[in-house]
């Protein structure tokens, strides 16, 4: 009996190991005035992707589910290499580590590092800036902003925003109108420093959709949108990057409402086309062209990563993910499938479960009790 116990005592381990390195390498990776490299990057990565896939094979012994790893790990894998983008696969090889854990307190690890990580970029930034060490306020583009620390004001409200989600899944039972007060006002105040207008909007849009998923537990119409909300909005971006040559008022319109960002889609689009399995677009170089006018390339829409560079297969998984818990679970993962799809279409790093934590809702659907439904456990956790 101490063996089992000093076993899964080291398997535990492992998973809180390959998690922490995560938490460093995501985290230190976005910090502007703390000392990283891309030997440690590789590092940290390699070390985590290892620790999650034993940890994995030695907490299963279900064969049917040891093949369905094999198949989406290597699949994952194969698509990180073909694009050159290893977030997704790391996100997965997540997704199935955690499968028989208590996802709450997954979360709380998360939640609590992220935080720590947060507080302490703020306070290192603003005692720097004091001594004439660091920059505060900066000039982006033309608007005055602060990133406290980290790369660029956005990547600031992106690791903010995850931390505010987290708390609020944590939280999910007993929030008050205190807390949804409180939540505005630290929102408010990220957005007066950073001037990031989508993590503005979004959370104010995820207080709103909280408030009516508390209030109304059995509301239909939260379902349906659960339900359908991701197919149709990788339909009307596939829809609209497509006609965007055409020059269409209103998906113009759309374009200049979104940053440019079905531009950016259809520039790719234009020039690789769609990818099922995915193909590494940032290899070639960009030539200026005075019909796109662009000097530099990015997606910053997870819709038109996974059509051009991810590949659709994954676009496709998460969709149907996605309905499946929206079907079998309550409010609270409906909640949160509703944000991560709007979140989306504003940045890329929804696919990355360190800067965007309701991906890793999936795993519940791997829990199975002889059909392919949500796991009693899961529904117990979720009532709590």
């Amino acid at each position: 009996m101490k063996e089992n116990v000093a076993l899964y005592f080291n398997k535990k381990q492992l998973l809180y190991a390959a998690l922490l390195f995560m938490l460093i390498k995501v985290s230190f990776s976005y910090s502007s005035i703390l000392p990283y490299s891309e030997l440690l990057d590789d590092i940290l990565s390699y070390s985590s992707a290892c620790l999650l896939a034993v940890y994995t094979v030695l907490c299963n012994d279900n064969i049917r589910f040891l093949i369905i790893y094999a198949i989406f790990g290597g699949l994952s894998c194969y698509s990180a290499f073909l694009s050159d983008q290893f977030n997704l696969f790391i996100t997965v090889l997540v997704i199935f580590a955690i499968r028989k854990d208590d996802f709450n307190h997954i979360i709380w690890l998360i939640f609590l590092f992220e935080l720590t990580f947060l507080l302490l970029m703020v306070t290192l930034s603003v005692m720097m800036a004091l001594f004439n060490k660091y920059q505060l306020f900066a000039d982006y583009g033309g608007r005055i902003r602060c990133s406290f620390g980290f790369w660029h004001p956005n990547t600031f409200s992106i690791y903010l925003f995850n931390i505010i989600l987290m708390w609020i899944w944590l939280r999910y039972n007993i929030i008050r109108w205190k807390h949804y007060i409180g939540l505005f006002i630290v929102c408010l105040i990220a957005y007066l420093f950073s001037d990031t207008r989508t993590s503005f909007i979004l959370t104010i849009i995820s207080l709103i959709l909280l408030y009516f998923s508390k209030r109304h537990n059995k509301t239909r119409w939260l379902r349906l949108i659960a339900i359908i909300i991701a197919p149709v909005l990788a339909l009307f971006i596939a829809l609209s990057v497509n006609l965007y040559t055409s020059s269409n008022s209103i998906i113009l319109w759309l374009d200049q409402l979104l940053n440019t960002r079905l531009k950016l889609g259809s520039y790719a689009y234009y020039h690789y086309g769609f990818s099922f399995f995915g193909q590494n677009v940032f290899r070639y170089d960009i030539t200026f062209d005075p019909y796109w006018n662009l000097s530099s390339f990015t997606f910053d829409c997870v819709y038109t990563y996974f059509m051009m560079c991810g590949g659709w297969l994954w676009l496709i998984m998460l969709c149907v993910m996605f309905a499946v818990l929206s079907v079998k679970c309550n409010n609270r993962i409906r909640l949160f499938v509703i944000i991560w799809c709007l979140y989306a279409i504003t940045e890329v790093q929804g696919i990355n479960c360190f800067l965007s934590f309701p991906i890793l809702m999936i795993t519940f659907v791997l829990q199975k009790t002889g059909r392919f439904v949500v796991a009693h456990s899961v529904k117990k956790m979720i009532a709590q």
